[in-house]
């Protein structure tokens, strides 16, 4: 039986300060239009942030 390709996609965000929501919310669906469009990534599996979360 062949091993099948399990790929791990993990996001590192460090210092995002995101302070404003709209900005942020903004900033978001960018993040996820790109990771979409760019690297045909349609889930992420683990989301890291460091890092000041102001």
């Amino acid at each position: 039986m062949a091993a099948e390709n399990h790929l791990i996609h993990i996001l590192h965000l460090s210092d995002p300060h995101l302070a404003d929501e709209e900005f942020a919310n903004i900033c978001r669906m960018q993040l996820e239009t790109d990771l979409r469009r760019e690297l045909g990534i349609k889930q992420l599996e683990y989301l890291v942030i460091s890092g000041d979360l102001t």
